[in-house]
């Protein structure tokens, strides 16, 4: 049940952080771009996924760090990931927009096994 919660709460996540992303690359520079909107997800993403999909009462400090490094690591791949397809020659908006099934898998992973247990 909490990959259903997970995929319905990410997908409402991803559409607004993606959006503002989509926007900001035309704007900024990928690392600049990737930051802004990955913090807004880290903050809704952090309320969603731990009331909502992991069923967690106590949304602590030290939860919100595990979350934090998480963020930081799927800041880190969604940037060198986005740099290196275009690179490439690959469009970086679609490149963003191809990283995302494995960015929310990464993230589902990380939630599940080390910020939410």
């Amino acid at each position: 049940m909490s990959k259903r919660r997970f995929f319905i709460f990410g997908i409402l996540n991803t559409l607004i952080s993606n959006t503002i992303l989509q926007i900001l690359l035309f704007f900024f520079q990928i690392s600049i771009a990737t930051l802004i909107s990955q913090s807004i997800s880290l903050i809704i993403g952090f309320y969603l996924h731990g009331r909502f999909v992991f069923i967690n009462s106590k949304l602590s400090v030290f939860k919100f760090f595990k979350y934090l490094i998480s963020a930081y690591l799927l800041w880190i791949i969604n940037w060198s990931g986005i740099y290196l397809m275009s690179n490439y020659g690959i469009n970086k908006n679609l490149s963003a927009l191809l990283l995302i099934p494995f960015i929310a898998l990464t993230s589902y992973l990380m939630q599940k096994k080390i910020v939410f247990v």
